[in-house]
């Protein structure tokens, strides 16, 4: 769900396409995730195109805590200053509030076309947050003005293909295929069983099997 502008289906290289294009501070809710009190949110994004005067190539993550609002924390790159990427946290009028700005750490720069992984690991107990860059550790700050956040992105005035979205390792957004396969086993004491169940399915609905379906099979 989006704050505002458009988003799209990159056939060609199976990947979301988020497009602002309006000098906007713009978020992409991922509706389908619920808020959690910790977890390992990751991205596989790049920045297509930059339509600010001075190619900000503003982009990153966005952990909110409540649906709709942009409340929450700001874990993004801008290409206008020294230290490129910075956290910050938003108030619901969407006002900064504050804002850690890395010191003494890798500080990649992130060109147009280029793609990069970006993971952030939060505990809301204790308020850790820590954010990634190609698996080099860019932020570490802690903040409790949370407790529930639900990841999702953020760009701005510009155009993301966004190619993974990845939560605890596991793909999280993706479309799903017409057929579903499920295998069940059990594991004691680190030993996998040798009698395994493994069933394929036709996903049923209307957007995946009306064809099938319509024809009275």
């Amino acid at each position: 769900e989006l704050s505002s502008g458009t988003n799209g289906w990159d056939a060609s290289v199976q990947a979301l396409v988020l497009i602002s294009s309006t000098a906007n501070r713009t978020y992409y809710e991922l509706t389908s995730l619920p808020f959690f009190n910790n977890f390992d949110f990751e991205l596989d994004l790049e920045v297509q195109e930059d339509y600010s005067s001075s190619s900000l190539r503003h982009f990153g993550m966005w952990l909110a805590d409540s649906a709709g609002t942009p409340k929450g924390y700001q874990l993004a790159y801008l290409d206008n200053s020294p230290n490129r990427w910075r956290l910050s946290r938003w108030g619901t009028a969407g006002s900064w509030s504050g804002e850690t700005t890395l010191v003494g750490a890798p500080n990649p720069v992130v060109q147009l076309n280029q793609r990069v992984r970006l993971r952030v690991v939060w505990d809301g107990g204790t308020g850790l947050i820590q954010f990634y860059v190609d698996g080099v550790k860019i932020i570490e700050a802690a903040d409790t003005a949370c407790r529930k956040l639900r990841p999702g992105i953020f760009f701005y005035h510009n155009k993301v293909r966004v190619h993974e979205v990845r939560l605890l390792g596991n793909e999280a957004v993706g479309r799903l295929n017409n057929r579903v396969t499920a295998k069940l086993y059990s594991v004691v004491n680190s030993r996998t069983s040798w009698q395994q169940y493994q069933h394929t399915v036709t996903r049923v609905g209307y957007g995946y099997s009306y064809g099938i379906y319509y024809g009275g099979i």
